[in-house]
Order: C-alpha cells, then sequence, then structure tokens
C-alpha cells in the first residue's frame, strides 16, 4: 500500500492533521483570558497556546468548525505563513515526506474541507519554551505536540477500515500583539512524526 493510493481520503486527513498540528503549537485563546492584552506575558501567551485544542479538534461537527474558523479569522494575522514537513510511518513500507504550506484563506478553507477526515482525534501540547521580546510585543514559541485518532483507509473492499495513527510533532512559532491589542499568529514551522498502527 502507497500513501498515493490512500485517495482523497487520505489528502484531507494530511491537510487535517498538518492544520490540527500546526494551530494547536501554536496559538489559543484561553476561555477565561481577555478579548485584548495591553503586552505579552509568559502568563497570557501560555492560555494563548493551552486552550487551542479544544477549539480545534477536527471530529467537531458544523457549530464547531464554524466557531474556529471565527476565531481563525481573528487570530491569524492576514500574512501568516504556515509550513509542516510530515513523515508517514506505515507498516512494511519506505518512510514517506510530504511538505505543506498554508496561507490564512488556504489554512481556513482546508479546516472546513478536512474536518471529518479523523475520527476520535486527541492532541497534547507540551510548551518547552516562550522567549517575549520586542517591547513584549512579540513572542517566540518552542513545542512538542503528540497526536493519536483513528483514519479511514479504503480496505479494498469498497469498504473504509480505520487505522490507528500517532504523531508526535515539533514546532517554532511567532505570534504578535496587533494594534487592537489581539494576540495572533504571524508564523508556525513543524516537523511531524506520523505513525500508522496495525489495527
Amino acid at each position: 500500500m502507497s500513501i498515493t493510493s490512500f485517495g482523497t481520503s487520505f489528502k484531507k486527513a494530511t491537510s487535517v492533521i498538518a492544520i490540527a498540528i500546526l494551530f494547536a503549537a501554536s496559538f489559543a485563546a484561553n476561555s477565561h483570558a481577555q478579548s485584548t492584552v495591553k503586552k505579552l506575558t509568559q502568563q497570557n501567551v501560555r492560555s494563548f497556546i493551552e486552550h487551542t485544542s479544544k477549539i480545534m479538534k477536527p471530529t467537531g461537527g458544523g457549530t464547531e468548525i464554524l466557531k474556529a474558523q471565527n476565531y481563525l479569522k481573528k487570530h491569524l494575522n492576514d500574512s501568516v505563513r504556515f509550513t509542516s514537513t510530515i513523515t508517514y510511518h506505515i507498516p512494511g513500507m519506505p518512510s514517506q515526506d510530504i511538505a505543506m504550506k498554508f496561507d490564512k484563506k488556504d489554512f481556513i478553507k482546508t479546516l472546513s474541507q478536512g474536518a471529518e477526515a479523523i475520527e476520535g482525534y486527541n492532541q497534547r501540547v507540551e510548551i518547552l519554551d516562550i522567549k517575549i521580546s520586542w517591547g513584549s510585543k512579540q513572542a517566540v514559541i518552542k513545542s512538542k505536540n503528540y497526536e493519536t485518532g483513528f483514519m479511514a483507509i479504503p480496505d479494498g473492499r469498497n469498504n473504509n477500515e480505520l487505522v490507528p495513527i500517532e504523531g508526535v510533532s515539533t514546532c517554532a512559532q511567532i505570534v504578535e500583539l496587533n494594534k487592537k491589542g489581539v494576540i495572533q499568529l504571524h508564523n508556525a514551522v513543524c516537523k511531524t512524526d506520523i505513525h500508522f498502527k496495525e489495527s
């Protein structure tokens, strides 16, 4: 079995994995945090990151997706760039790499298209480092993310088989405080290893 044989299902899942990883690694607004802040601090940057996984689970329904899209429009800088290199490890096959890049429009669009590609998605974000600079207007964040879920793969008999996947990502992100006091993601770069497990 090759990655290309997974077809549309795999492409959607690839996109949503990349999005979930990049977004979760990069930022979030804590439900108790202020909608605007005067400066970046360790506390509000950490809050901004940690709540993301609650917003960006790709298994959510239409209302959840709409909520996430509205959030993205506010908290993504217009010039934001996401870069992700994903290495896929499939039993019995050589590892394969896929490089993905998103701008703001692509990111929001792909979220909507690929949200149903993974079932039972869960993630845990470990913040490794936060460095605040530029007069408390910018922060560089390093994080490590752990993802699990199930992806539907055609089994060759007109059915789909749910295959367990596990992922580990390392990411570097830049968040900035805009003129209105809103924390926005400006840049994110991630390297991810995804392992397909025997079901």
